[in-house]
């Protein structure tokens, strides 16, 4: 095998607390985190030696990219000495708390897996995707899953009753460092109650999971000239809040988000999809592949 490639979604955190610091400064979080249809692509290529492209994207193809970091993780965990050229197809907005970054790591180190026939388990790619940023542990195994320490300890979760999520994304992005600083700043009186959510994912109860759907960051990501609206949109088959980080009038926020919001569906199961036909074969994103592929299930080929 000279190529594979990787579809790598990216996640919403259905809830999320903040529960404590670390000495070290790491905040530790309780949350509920769901894999969703919006993916990236990721191809990976046997090369000697090691380089990563962005096509379009303003994301620097640099070393402190996270795709080449995972890359270079794999290859110093395994010992492999070994290349590979990356390529990374942008869909997931950036500094949206979606997880883009996470995702494309954990797709490479999915896909330098099958590539070189690696063999390592679900557990020894997390504990490598660790090493890289702490929702990559996540992005590797997918589905819906409580995520409490820093991102490094997961519960599966039987999947998130079927629903439907309305995505908005405003003009700036948000900086994961700086919301976490003005939350030890200002701190919150937004606590969710992610126990209860994953109870109500038990029992697959949709109301009383968006009962729980709240961020302890909401307002820690604010902007000083940004005005936070609460505005509630439909979503199957009933209310949640949508946070939006805009002063623009509720209208025209109404209109913007019919207009060019994305509607995003949950991934149930284990999410990633390694493809052995050319990506002319390959399915669109809001859906699985067309053709012989190989479905990769919490880092194993089956």
């Amino acid at each position: 095998m000279r190529s594979v490639t990787v579809l790598a979604p990216a996640k919403l955190n259905l809830t999320l607390d903040v529960t404590g610091t670390r000495p070290d400064g790491y905040h530790t979080l309780d949350m509920i985190m769901q894999a969703v249809s919006l993916r990236e692509r990721v191809t990976l290529r046997r090369s000697r030696g090691l380089s990563l492209s962005l096509p379009g994207s303003r994301v620097p193809a640099n070393e402190h990219n996270t795709a080449y970091k995972a890359a270079l993780a794999f290859f110093h965990g395994t010992g492999l000495l070994a290349g590979a050229a990356i390529t990374v197809e942008k869909h997931v907005p950036v500094r949206a708390g979606m997880a883009g970054g996470s995702a494309d790591a954990a797709a490479v180190l999915v896909g330098l897996n099958e590539l070189y026939g690696a063999r390592l388990s679900a557990a020894e790619l997390c504990a490598l995707g660790a090493q890289v940023g702490a929702d990559v542990p996540f992005s590797i195994v997918g589905g819906t899953a409580r995520v409490t320490g820093v991102g490094d300890i997961l519960e599966p979760l039987k999947p998130c009753p079927p629903c439907f999520f309305t995505v908005c994304m405003p003009a700036g992005g948000i900086s994961t460092p700086q919301a976490y600083a003005r939350y030890d700043r200002i701190g919150t009186d937004v606590r969710p109650d992610s126990a209860a959510a994953s109870a109500a994912i038990a029992r697959g109860d949709l109301a009383g999971l968006c009962a729980q759907m709240k961020n302890a960051l909401e307002y820690s990501s604010a902007s000083a000239a940004t005005n936070a609206a609460r505005i509630p949109f439909f979503i199957r088959p009933l209310f949640i809040e949508v946070i939006l980080h805009s002063p623009e009038p509720f209208d025209r926020l109404r209109i913007a988000v019919r207009e060019e919001t994305a509607l995003l569906h949950v991934e149930r199961g284990d999410p990633y999809h390694i493809l052995r036909r050319p990506a002319r074969d390959a399915a669109p994103a809001d859906g699985p592949p067309h053709g012989a592929f190989v479905h990769i299930g919490g880092g194993r080929v089956d």
